[in-house]
């Protein structure tokens, strides 16, 4: 929010400007309009998917709740996801009004190199995804071995299932922007 009310982004004249790409500058030509999606659209929807991913950790919350009771679990984490959803569209939000139609799936990689808060915020998405791909990888591929009916077999094939998975979503991940 605060790049999107100084204005360092808004003009030549801002703060940021000129050390971005001129494809990242703000473009509003054609109006505000939140539902136009492209490919890149993807990207926001693999940086949504790790948004809710507490549910790999729902039995340990529910144990460790006070007084545990389905009702009470539920509005805990009714108002959790709540909190986050509203996080993520107000962050998204704000994203958009300073870009625009320039806006990109990440849209961290519209801000400058130079702006110490997009890198701050850059840093806390990679410990996001160095700690949150980890659970979702293991559920993939735990769930890949079972769909194969691989359950009872050697280390080979649990190491062979890994890397099949690995070398598309590093390479997806390494094309993608």
């Amino acid at each position: 929010q605060v790049r999107y009310t100084d204005g360092s982004y808004a003009s030549p004249s801002g703060q940021y400007w000129k050390s971005t790409e001129p494809s990242d500058h703000p473009e509003f030509e054609g109006g505000i309009d939140y539902w136009r999606t492209s490919i890149m659209t993807f990207v926001l929807f693999g940086s949504l998917s790790t948004a809710f991913i507490a549910h790999y950790n729902g039995p340990k919350f529910y144990f460790q709740l006070r007084d545990a009771s389905p009702r009470r679990f539920n509005i805990v984490v009714g108002v959790g996801f709540f909190i986050a959803w509203a996080i993520y569209v107000w962050v998204m939000s704000v994203g958009y009004l300073t870009f625009g139609e320039a806006s990109e799936g990440l849209i961290l990689n519209n801000y400058s190199e130079e702006d110490p808060l997009a890198t701050a915020a850059r840093v806390a998405i990679g410990f996001a995804v160095m700690f949150g791909f980890p659970l979702a990888f293991t559920s993939l591929r735990d769930n890949t071995i079972s769909a194969l009916g691989l359950t009872d077999a050697k280390k080979s094939v649990f190491y062979a299932v890994t890397i099949a998975l690995l070398v598309p979503i590093t390479l997806a991940g390494c094309f993608l922007r």
